[in-house]
């Protein structure tokens, strides 16, 4: 659904205009093919999404906001602690287009368990947006 990929390319342009030292972020769960060239990388995507008709012709989404931080697994959680801060206070003090709420909700860490190459930090958020009328 187009709200669904409005609200994630909102997030991925605040993370590409405030955090430059990241190098790749994806719209949507990210496909490693080369670690070398695609490293460091943010991931933005959203699970669980359900809809709510508040008012005729209008709905309102709610869903979990997922923003995973991927470095290679020599950097290590300081580095993604660090890079996550910066995410976190972008994501709180932002003002939107599509979203009207934001709470944080979990902060996970991921390894490669096979091939011990890269490593990850996923902030999750619960969002309430939409309010676009159907059509």
């Amino acid at each position: 659904m187009l709200i669904h990929n409005e609200v994630r390319n909102e997030i991925v342009t605040l993370i590409k205009n405030n955090i430059p030292e990241i190098g790749n972020v994806y719209n949507g769960r990210a496909f490693f093919t080369s670690l070398k060239q695609q490293l460091p990388a943010i991931s933005v995507f959203l699970d669980d999404a359900e809809c709510d008709f508040k008012v005729m012709g209008e709905s309102e989404w709610q869903a979990e906001l997922n923003i995973s931080i991927f470095l290679p697994y020599s950097e290590g959680e300081p580095n993604i602690d660090r890079i996550a801060e910066k995410v976190n206070s972008l994501i709180t003090f932002t003002g939107y287009r599509h979203i009207q709420f934001v709470r944080g909700i979990q902060y996970r860490y991921g390894y490669d368990e096979d091939n011990a190459s890269w490593m990850n930090g996923t902030l999750s958020y619960l969002i309430e947006y939409g309010r676009a009328p159907i059509k």
